[in-house]
């Protein structure tokens, strides 16, 4: 019998190097783990400074910094100066590698995806936005969406039939509007004040709205918006309250937070979906949202076994990209 044989796989020698990895990492700084120095951060960011293609290393910031997950990797976030760019990168525990991502061999991939979705959603469908469906729905659709988008004009029937042949599916409308659309910010704020009084009548003026996007400009939006509502039969809308709201720009701090959260969760383009917390970006058709849809509903019921088997995921992120647009920046 071999008392001390060689190591001759190629698995006994990979474990063999990430277990040397692993404990030269938590020791290499006297046993414990202690946060990089300034010396340290001037070399991650001067390093990120040139991969990025920034000249001066000044005009990187460090936003943030913090350990990751109990372990001695130090996560870095950087922001440019202009604030054209923001990204994070992991620091290794030996402050010689720098890594754009970390991934935990202990966690399930797909439960920690669920997961990471399940938390984002529940801030998405926070303060109580425009929703259409039952609120105990399966799947839930969270759209950003720009009243002045072409594409999202293309794309708000197809989520409302969906909605509407299924009670298992809930939407909520999120406000992105575009800079270059003047009007779409005084149509997201008019909404808003609609929703305030009445949602039923929100999502009929958001019908309104994608059916007549030539016509509309930033001056008139709100008296043609008055005017359908009135000519609709609205009647649970006070005039006189709505006046109000819109004049005294009650509905921008809401039109705000779903900006925010756009930016928050990197959305960039309008029409832009999160599927219980998948993201599906650009124009949809009916059929394929269905597909969405049925693929939603069978991952929950997977969740559930899934949550049991992982040990925990960490509780935001931005969820997983699928999908493409053909649409610009916010939207066309």
């Amino acid at each position: 019998m071999r008392k001390f044989g060689r190591i001759t796989s190629s698995a006994s020698r990979l474990m063999l190097i990430l277990l040397v990895f692993l404990a030269f990492g938590r020791y290499a700084h006297g046993g414990e783990c202690k946060a990089p120095d300034g010396e340290e951060i001037a070399r991650v960011i001067k390093y990120e400074a040139k991969v990025n293609h920034i000249a001066d290393p000044a005009n990187l910031l460090l936003a943030g910094s913090a350990q990751e997950n109990g372990e001695c990797y130090w996560k870095f976030q950087l922001a440019a100066k202009n604030g054209a760019q923001k990204f994070s990168v992991f620091l290794s525990p030996d402050r010689n590698f720098i890594a754009s991502d970390i991934r935990d061999l202990r966690i399930d991939p797909l439960a920690q995806e669920q997961s990471q979705g399940a938390a984002m959603m529940q801030v998405l469908m926070s303060d109580q936005p425009p929703s259409l469906g039952p609120s105990s729905a399966a799947v839930t659709i969270v759209e950003f969406a720009d009243f002045a988008c072409s594409f999202c004009r293309q794309i708000a029937g197809n989520i409302k039939k969906a909605v509407a042949s299924s009670n298992d599916v809930q939407l909520i409308y999120r406000n992105l509007p575009a800079p270059q659309h003047l009007w779409a910010r005084a149509a997201a704020e008019v909404g808003e004040c609609v929703a305030m009084q009445d949602v039923p009548a929100f999502w009929r003026l958001h019908d309104f709205f994608f059916s007549n996007q030539p016509p509309l400009n930033e001056e008139s939006t709100y008296d043609v918006a008055v005017a359908f509502l009135a000519k609709d039969g609205s009647s649970k809308i006070d005039t006189n309250r709505l006046t109000e709201c819109f004049h005294k720009r009650k509905g921008m701090e809401a039109v705000q937070r779903d900006i925010d959260l756009g930016r928050r969760y990197g959305v960039a383009f309008t029409p832009t979906l999160f599927v219980n917390g998948v993201r599906y970006v650009g124009v949809m058709s009916s059929s394929e949202l269905e597909t969405l849809i049925a693929l939603a509903k069978e991952s929950a019921r997977n969740f559930q076994v899934l949550r049991q088997q992982s040990v925990g995921a960490p509780a935001d992120a931005k969820g997983s990209v699928r999908g493409t647009s053909t649409a610009g920046p916010f939207g066309n």
